[in-house]
């Protein structure tokens, strides 16, 4: 039995009646430090604890050895040895028996260290994990696995719930208050995100909260050492004033979409409205103008001149208008066919020319030899050139010049590239300028006609057909403006077609 004791890892110590010890085995000399020979010469075994334990340990001895305590389940205390350091023991203790007496006990007495060392770091856990979670936002809790509170923080309680209400209550108590018109089994699917285990999800709190609350649901499964699902542990925050915040957004979206809507709608209206009698000025001024009710003097042809002058431009400007109503409404459709790109470059410089040469600004020619057509609305494709030339010419000083030159893309798109030497602008006006309305603060501008409208309707006229508008200026050197087109589509004529 000795040579057995001595191998095990833990002390093994027998006493008499009184408490000496009678026998110690290799391990209890290592654990306390003492010889065989210092255990033989009378070491008591409560020499081998704290003082302030051996009261409590003799009693407890005395009721083992009297059959009134079974000391088999073990009692902890701190153990002292030789050199008077301490350490966590548990001793298990039974009575000898001889000739059906009580003659001592007989102990195992084992070195708790590691695990006290192990409880004391996981209480730490414990208090630093309470510490961030009452700190923090958020609220923490654990489910079992029939997704029952097992735990739930303090935080909670902002929310105005406490926390041992819900310990034992089901998470499927917090269902939403409405549920989405397309959800029709809204329980069902509630129950199989759960089942899923969704890592993140919003949900209304609803039950005895009021009123209720938005939250933001995040967690992870739980699962024992055989894989099975035991539960959930996870976070939620508080998202109400987010939701609140993005549901009066939606409405303040929604209500500027519909403002947005009925001045487009009052624009289309308007303008229809204003180019009737508009047209009825420029018919009667042109008959007027060529004497077609008798001849008029030179002061009367001037005025009949500036008539029909002005209202051109009325009806441009308002021709502007209307198409940006259409494009802002989503009515506009643009009509594309094979653009002879050539012709229409041409018949735009022509009706530049006259302001050009007025301003003694040149522009000087810079066409390929034959170009291919391009697959646009040739009305639109029309205005977006005079637009920007009449920019180009517009904010161009005398003697200054405009280029326009078109080339084709490898991809088979198009490119039209015009630079000025005109005034031009800072980085940062560019987006300014692609904005309705607005116009470059600058003498020269208020020096000429406009409403703003020229660049933001190049730039819808290319997005409509799928293109890019590019603008590069630099104050006082002057502008360039990129129009890129996409190729055409497989329907459109190919190169050699068209060419031929």
């Amino acid at each position: 039995f000795r040579e057995l004791t001595d191998l095990l890892p833990m002390s093994i110590c027998e006493t008499d009646l009184s408490g000496k010890i009678t026998y110690a085995n290799r391990k209890a000399m290592e654990h306390f430090g003492y010889s065989g020979t210092e255990f033989a010469a009378g070491l008591s075994v409560f020499d081998l604890m704290v003082p302030d334990q051996r009261l409590r340990a003799s009693f407890m001895a005395m009721r083992i050895l009297h059959g009134r305590e079974e000391g088999a389940q073990g009692y902890e205390y701190t153990a002292v040895r030789r050199d008077g350091s301490h350490f966590p023991a548990i001793i298990m203790a039974s009575t000898i028996i001889e000739a059906g007496k009580p003659m001592g006990l007989r102990g195992v007495v084992v070195d708790i260290t590691d695990r006290k060392k192990a409880e004391d770091e996981l209480i730490k856990n414990e208090e630093r994990f309470r510490d961030f979670a009452e700190m923090g936002a958020d609220w923490f809790w654990e489910l079992d696995d029939q997704f029952r509170f097992s735990f739930i923080s303090e935080n909670i309680s902002r929310l105005g719930v406490a926390p041992q209400d819900l310990i034992g209550q089901s998470f499927e108590r917090f269902q939403p208050a409405k549920r989405d018109s397309s959800d029709e089994n809204g329980a069902e699917e509630e129950s199989k995100a759960l089942q899923r285990r969704l890592p993140y999800r919003d949900i209304e709190m609803t039950s005895s909260i009021e009123p209720s609350r938005w939250v933001q649901v995040s967690g992870k499964p739980l699962f024992n050492e055989t894989g099975d699902f035991i539960g959930y542990r996870g976070a939620t925050s508080d998202i109400t004033e987010r939701k609140r915040s993005e549901a009066e957004l939606r409405l303040s979206h929604e209500a500027a979409e519909f403002a947005n809507r009925a001045k487009s709608e009052f624009l289309a209206n308007m303008s229809h409205e204003l180019r009737t009698p508009l047209n009825a000025v420029i018919g009667f001024s042109e008959v007027l103008e060529h004497g077609i009710y008798g001849p008029l003097n030179e002061r009367q042809l001037e005025s009949v001149k500036d008539i029909s002058h002005g209202a051109h431009h009325l009806l441009g400007l308002i021709t502007d208008i209307l198409d940006l109503s259409k494009i802002e409404a989503g009515e506009f459709e643009p009509q594309f066919e094979d653009v002879d790109v050539e012709l229409v470059v041409e018949n735009a410089l022509r009706l530049i020319m006259d302001r050009a040469r007025e301003n003694k600004v040149d522009i000087p020619p810079n066409m390929p030899a034959a170009l291919p057509y391009l697959y646009a609305d040739e009305r639109l494709f029309k205005q977006i050139l005079i637009n920007i030339l009449s920019n180009a010419v517009k904010f161009t000083l005398a003697k200054g010049t405009v280029a326009l030159c078109v080339s084709e893309l490898s991809d088979g798109g198009m490119l039209i590239e015009i630079r000025d030497s005109g005034v031009g602008m800072i980085k940062e006006d560019i987006p300014k300028a692609l904005s309705t309305f607005w116009q470059v603060d600058s003498a020269l501008t208020k020096r000429h006609e406009g409403t703003g409208l020229g660049l933001p309707l190049v730039k819808s006229f290319m997005e409509l057909h799928g293109g890019t508008l590019e603008i590069e200026s630099e104050l006082g050197v002057g502008t360039l403006v990129r129009l890129m087109f996409p190729s055409p589509p497989s329907t459109s004529l190919d190169s050699v077609d068209r060419l031929s």
